[in-house]
């Protein structure tokens, strides 16, 4: 195709690790980061602020000094005043840390969610408790749980407790890392498979995958799922849970399924994930995401509109938007080995971002499902474009950039043997645009000089060029290593500078 261009304490048989901890200090930027100004603007003055949500916030003290009961926000602050804050912990008292997650996750001017009111608010051992025991109500829809611990020896035991929750309830679960890059990803709540893993921007958190290896829960699985631009990942931890309760607040108004179903709410948070802020992001066949960055940097703007577009069935779809639908056996009317969506890039476009992500849940028990997505083009004769099959994660991740116009195919199959009927969850976006442009300007040598702009990491290129707009001749191939733009000089600087055209292409599927 051408285009013209966190002290530890001892608490029973939890250790439990917390994570680092600042004072009062507030970090602004990371709304505007992840597409706030966009979203209001966009949704103008009765954008969704997360009203009407009810949320859970577990937290662990985080001096030592009051140990089981200091987990509260203090509601006298004026970020947090008006919000009903239930303390579900027997003599809870207030943390500095509960406050600043608080901050993030519903304060009056520093979330995206100031809509939210009712918190329940735990204790991390009362939280645990609570959550295994089945005793918080699946109308809490999104749990906040900015602290890490680990279980020894029965680590996987309660591991599958909470993703038979998580699963049973329908909540999200967003939980944050460890501070530092040398640090292990925690068993408690990363491991998990159904919950939704959260790191820092700057890749200071923990990574090199899960490390339980024990029963089902297998080493090697890809944390986090997002980033978010902030200090600690307590503070990212409460920005992702924000967003999650704005898009709660859509899901109950519109569209059950999401809201009933925490893998959707997890798939489009992940889907609407941005990459540029981040050279080094990559993903393969079999490593669906970045081993540091996840599927990127969470945006609000871009998860409202894959949720806002629509539940779609399998069949012909829209270019934008999200399933929730099922694979079941091989014999009978309900039984589906694949389930396909078909979406066109418009003559004249192109898909300059494209993104989707497959996720599902594990119940917790029995082997975890393994299931596979591909991306096919139906223009260029079903042609496989891209696959992401890990064998070990619960998500896969296809992400594009310059997809040409022309009719293409979401596959999602089975990549195991089981006829166990498998639920999951789907969200894709398309942002269109031209494509990526080839600027020409003069270099101070007096040369042809060109930018190729928006290029895509790690896709070959071929710059060409024609004397007079006679034939194409290919001068200058490339593979860029970063995103952005790119900039060539022709060095064969003789010709008549009016007489030379240039265009850049890369290969067509």
């Amino acid at each position: 195709m051408f285009a013209p261009f966190a002290s530890r304490l001892s608490l029973g048989c939890l250790a439990l690790s917390l994570f680092s901890l600042t004072t009062d200090y507030v970090h602004a930027d990371w709304r505007s980061a992840i597409g706030w100004a966009e979203f209001t603007s966009e949704l103008g003055p009765d954008y969704p602020d997360g009203t009407g949500v009810l949320v859970a916030q577990g937290e662990a003290d985080a001096n030592g000094t009051n140990p089981g009961a200091a987990c509260l926000p203090d509601n006298t602050n004026s970020l947090v005043t008006g919000k009903l804050i239930l303390p579900k912990t027997p003599d809870a008292s207030n943390s500095n840390h509960a406050l600043n997650v608080a901050r993030r996750f519903y304060g009056n001017t520093t979330s995206v969610a100031p809509g939210v009111t009712d918190i329940f608010a735990y204790e991390a051992n009362d939280y645990l408790g609570a959550l295994t025991s089945n005793s918080i109500p699946a109308n809490r829809k999104v749990h906040c749980n900015a602290w890490v611990a680990n279980f020894g020896t029965l680590g996987a035991f309660k591991l599958a407790e909470i993703d038979s929750r998580i699963q049973s309830n329908g909540y999200l679960l967003v939980a944050g890392l460890s501070n530092g890059s040398n640090t292990s990803v925690p068993q408690i709540f990363t491991s998990t498979y159904n919950a939704l893993s959260v790191g820092r921007s700057n890749g200071n958190h923990s990574r090199n995958g899960t490390n339980v290896g024990r029963g089902n829960y297998l080493a090697g699985r890809i944390k986090p799922e997002v980033v978010i631009p902030e200090t600690t990942t307590s503070w990212s931890t409460g920005a992702v849970s924000s967003i999650a309760a704005v898009l709660y607040q859509v899901a109950q108004e519109a569209h059950p399924q999401a809201y009933d179903h925490s893998e959707v709410i997890k798939a489009i948070i992940m889907a609407g994930a941005t990459k540029q802020e981040f050279d080094g992001w990559d993903r393969t066949t079999t490593r669906p995401l970045d081993e540091v960055f996840g599927a990127g940097e969470a945006h609000i703007l871009n998860s409202y509109l894959i949720l806002s577009a629509g539940e779609q069935t399998p069949g012909t779809v829209a270019p934008t938007g999200w399933s929730f639908s099922d694979l079941a056996g091989s014999d009978g009317p309900d039984s589906f080995l694949e389930r396909t969506y078909d979406f066109s890039v418009p003559e004249g476009s192109v898909a300059e971002d494209f993104s989707v992500i497959l996720n599902w849940n594990y119940s917790g028990s029995g082997t975890p499902r393994d299931l596979k997505l591909e991306l096919i083009s139906l223009t260029a004769g079903n042609k496989l474009v891209d696959t992401s099959n890990s064998s070990i994660d619960n998500v896969e991740h296809i992400y594009r950039r310059h997809l040409p116009a022309g009719n293409y195919q979401l596959k999602v199959s089975r990549a195991d043997e089981s006829d166990d009927p498998i639920s999951f969850a789907l969200a894709w976006q398309s942002q269109f645009g031209d494509g990526p442009q080839t600027l020409m300007s003069k270099a101070s040598n007096g040369n042809p000089k060109l930018t190729v702009t928006e290029v895509f990491k790690d896709q070959p290129y071929v710059i060409e060029r024609s004397i007079g707009l006679g034939a194409w001749t290919p001068v200058h191939s490339f593979t860029p290593k970063t995103w952005g733009d790119y900039v060539w000089e022709d060095t064969d600087g003789h010709m008549p500078e009016v007489e030379v055209f240039y265009r850049c292409s890369w290969p067509s599927l």
